[in-house]
């Protein structure tokens, strides 16, 4: 969200740091910060407000009270303590909410004789400065109010409602012209605010054409809202209309901000636009009681690693604007907009937070005995080190595959829209893929296995492993009879053309964790392998007697240079006083991928760099 400099500094009374000092303070307290730059007289400010908080602070009022809590400041002003509208009731304007639609409330309020104008310049600056075009006066007022607060609001030209503002679900197929003139279509999915039978409005995420305010009304209905996240998320995606309503709705602001937007947004129309105002109806869920958290403030120190006293604590909660009873433990009373503050932990992070994570001292973390290790954690490391000492690999394959039993209500990709039922297809798909790298494993056979989740009936876990070398019967039996030798009991699967698949799941019901061994971490080496396509190459050389394999192999080595990625022996036999050497070399880079003629130089160079060792020959 991007915010104003000037515009935050006027929730104060005091001169705030300069912009870019802010900036970081809030960058170290509370957001990212994305960008920060001058505009005119005033520095806009892009701070990236992740979902956690975006029910209160995609606003600027958030923002303000952000800052004044990191520098222990109060607001000058706060519309979000003033008090509630009281405003008559009137016959001419009357609120519904649907029965059916869940954390859904509305206010609607009538007022005749308007004159819809050009904004005053003030107010037109605001808006223009963050990106907003200037409508007229009660349009540029909603949005004023939402950048301000955080409510979206929408004015209408009351006489599309003949004095009924109902909000309901679309219609199954209803169709509604939008501002932009977009073409929507609408189902029951979808909030809409009638007439009490043709939507009128998206609800929360945009107007509709009917309804809109021209320079001809004179009649208005104020609407602010609070509409259920998940709906208008769902509408704004399908739509595909991501509107600035759309993305506070979608974040669940406080439901209390809907009245006090209302109250703001009649306060300036009466002073910007004049008119009269006739009365209001409210309708929908009742708003909800401010949240109440215990919090020990001993917890919140031994959990932080400080030594925060008391006042300290109750410091912080004064500067969030929550209420507190209590001694040692308090009983907070949460700000209405804070609706992410709902437990213990979450009051005592937000006291980590402002308090200053930089400040929190460095302390060893408390002795503790080690736990003994899970009984399934130990039996998938048994095999594992098992099978890697076998000189297996292990992968992990795609747990969603084309067919199965179990179907994704939502797949992204119809060849992957089923769970798996079995390890063994993916195993089978593996040694196909693997054969072709078997040169840049260095290896002549693919041996490979797999713990995984399989997704039948019930979920269960299996182990399979799976060899492209021939008497593969005997490789298999031979690594069981291991395997039943350590876990203590027996095994079976099935064979599968190369796969030998086993259900875990029943396997590790009968062991009995007394009788593993302990268990040790294994000293593990990662590299991150390159991207591109690997060349390979092959050189074979007679040696006089008495030459090793390890010189001829590090003059290779140094001949063939950064490129080489690795080399093998594949062929060694002696014969009339020489020995015979062949290497399999292969090439590959972490930048590019490599073209035969670079390959091919390095080769010449080492054919070359061989045939001047003496008594050496080029087979």
């Amino acid at each position: 969200m991007i915010v104003s400099y000037k515009w935050i500094s006027e929730y104060f009374d005091e001169p705030l740091p300069e912009a870019q000092e802010l900036a970081d303070l809030l960058s170290v307290h509370s957001f990212e910060i994305e960008g920060v730059e001058e505009k005119g007289d005033d520095t806009l400010i892009d701070i990236d407000v992740l979902p956690n908080r975006a029910h209160d602070c995609l606003s600027h009022r958030g923002i303000a009270k952000e800052v004044g809590a990191i520098l222990g400041r109060d607001l000058y002003k706060d519309p979000l303590r003033d008090d509630f509208l009281e405003l008559p009731e009137s016959d001419e304007i009357k609120a519904e909410v649907d029965f059916d639609l869940k954390d859904t409330s509305t206010i609607a309020i009538l007022v005749k004789g308007v004159s819809v104008k050009e904004s005053p310049d003030w107010l037109q600056d605001k808006l223009t400065n963050l990106g907003q075009r200037s409508i007229n006066n009660i349009v540029d007022i909603t949005n004023y109010i939402m950048l301000n607060m955080g409510q979206p609001l929408h004015a209408f030209d009351a006489k599309a409602f003949n004095g009924l503002v109902r909000i309901k679900r679309a219609e199954e197929g209803e169709k509604i012209t939008l501002l932009g003139d977009i073409k929507a279509e609408l189902s029951k999915e979808d909030i809409v605010v009638s007439d009490g039978e043709k939507a009128l409005d998206v609800a929360g995420v945009r107007g509709g054409e009917e309804a809109e305010i021209s320079e001809d009304t004179t009649d208005i209905i104020i609407s602010s809202s609070h509409f259920n996240p998940l709906m208008v998320r769902k509408t704004a995606q399908k739509l595909k209309l991501w509107t600035d309503a759309a993305k506070r709705f979608q974040n669940d602001p406080s439901q209390h901000l809907s009245e006090h937007g209302a109250r703001e947004c009649l306060e300036m129309i009466l002073d910007l636009a004049g008119g009269e105002v006739v009365g209001m109806s409210r309708a929908g869920s009742e708003l909800p009681e401010h949240a109440k958290v215990e919090l020990s403030i001993e917890r919140a120190n031994n959990l932080l690693g400080l030594s925060l006293s008391r006042d300290e604590v109750l410091d912080i909660l004064k500067r969030i604007g929550a209420s507190y009873d209590g001694e040692d433990t308090l009983t907070v009373e949460i700000p209405h907009e804070r609706v992410d503050l709902r437990i213990e932990e979450d009051l005592i992070e937000e006291i980590g937070r402002l308090y200053g994570y930089d400040k929190l001292p460095e302390m060893d973390l408390p002795a503790a005995d080690a736990p003994e290790a899970h009984k399934t954690f130990l039996v998938f490391e048994i095999i594992r080190d098992l099978l890697t000492k076998e000189g297996f690999s292990e992968i992990y394959g795609y747990s969603l595959r084309d067919k199965g039993e179990e179907k994704l209500l939502n797949a992204l990709n119809t060849e992957k829209s089923y769970m798996r039922v079995n390890l063994s297809d993916g195993l089978e798909e593996a040694i196909i893929l693997n054969k072709n790298n078997l040169p840049l494993l260095g290896k002549e056979h693919v041996d490979i296995f797999e713990i995984g989740n399989v997704f039948g009936k019930d979920e269960k876990t299996h182990f399979g492993i799976a060899t492209s070398r021939k008497k593969k019967e005997k490789i298999f039996e031979e690594i069981l009879g291991k395997l039943e030798e350590v876990l203590g009991v027996k095994v079976e699967g099935k064979i599968n053309q190369n796969v030998f698949e086993a259900d875990l799941t029943s396997v590790i019901e009968k062991v009995d964790a007394k009788d593993l061994p302990e268990y040790s971490a294994p000293d593990v080496q990662f590299a991150i392998p390159s991207a591109y396509p690997f060349a390979l190459r092959d050189v074979a050389v007679w040696t006089p007697e008495g030459t090793t394999e390890e010189s001829v192999r590090a003059l290779i080595e140094d001949e063939a240079g950064e490129l080489l990625y690795r080399i093998d022996l594949f062929d060694e036999f002696s014969k009339d006083g020489r020995t015979s050497y062949g290497y399999h070399l292969v090439f590959q880079s972490d930048t590019e991928t490599l073209k035969d003629e670079e390959v091919n130089t390095i080769m010449d160079r080492v054919y070359e760099m061989l045939k001047g060792q003496e008594g050496f020959e080029i087979r």
